[in-house]
C-alpha cells in the first residue's frame, strides 16, 4: 500500500505566496490518491487537522505513516525561495534519504516535468536529504518527499494549473508501476 499525505496541517501554514502549499498539497495528494484507486493500487490518504504547531504537525503525520503496513510513504508539498514573486520558472524536485529510493524520485520527478513542462532541479530533479523528519522518521525507509512546484514562481504555478489533472495522473502511474515491481 502507498500512505500518501499532505505535507502541512489544516492549522500549520506551509509555503505561501501566489498560490498556498496547504490547500494545493491537499488538492495533490487527493487526485493522486482517486488516480491510484482507479488504478486499483491500494492508497491510503492523510491530511493532518489537529496539530497547533510545526513539530506536532510532523509528529502526527509521522505517526500516522508509522501505523500503518505499507511499501511506500509520500509526502506531498510545494516549495519557495526568497525573494518574493517571481516570473520565471524555478522547478520541481522529489527528496529522498534511503539511496535506493533515488531512482523512483527521479522517475517521479520526471513524470511531473513529462506532464507539466516544469523545470528538473538538481540535475535529475532529486535531492538527498537526511535531515527531514518525515525522510528519516517514518519507520519502513521507504519515503519520499514531492515539492511539485514553487509558490512564489508564476510561470510555476501557470504550468502546474494547466496541467494539474495530467500530472497527478502520471504520478500515480509510477507509484502504481513501483508497486507491481516489488
Amino acid at each position: 500500500m502507498t500512505l500518501i499525505s499532505s505535507g502541512h496541517g489544516l492549522h500549520v501554514p506551509g509555503a505561501s505566496c501566489l498560490i498556498d502549499e496547504v490547500t494545493e498539497a491537499r488538492r495533490v495528494a487527493g487526485r493522486i490518491t482517486r488516480e491510484l484507486e482507479l488504478l486499483g493500487s491500494p492508497v491510503t490518504l492523510y491530511h493532518e487537522n489537529a496539530a497547533r504547531n510545526q513539530r506536532d504537525n510532523v509528529n502526527r503525520i509521522i505517526n500516522y505513516h508509522n501505523a500503518y503496513n505499507r511499501r511506500l510513504d509520500v509526502s506531498i508539498h510545494f516549495n519557495a525561495v526568497a525573494g518574493g514573486p517571481r516570473t520565471a520558472g524555478i522547478g520541481t524536485e522529489t527528496l529522498y534519504r534511503n539511496p535506493h529510493m533515488q531512482s523512483l524520485a527521479s522517475a517521479v520527478s520526471k513524470s511531473i516535468t513529462a506532464a507539466t513542462g516544469l523545470i528538473l532541479r538538481r540535475g535529475d530533479g532529486t535531492w538527498h536529504r537526511d535531515n527531514l523528519g518525515f525522510l528519516t522518521r517514518t519507520n519502513i525507509n521507504r519515503a519520499l518527499l514531492l515539492e511539485i512546484c514553487f509558490v512564489n514562481s508564476r510561470e510555476d504555478i501557470r504550468l502546474y494549473h494547466r496541467n494539474f489533472a495530467t500530472m497527478c495522473r502520471m504520478i500515480a502511474n509510477v507509484f502504481h508501476e513501483a508497486a507491481a515491481h516489488d
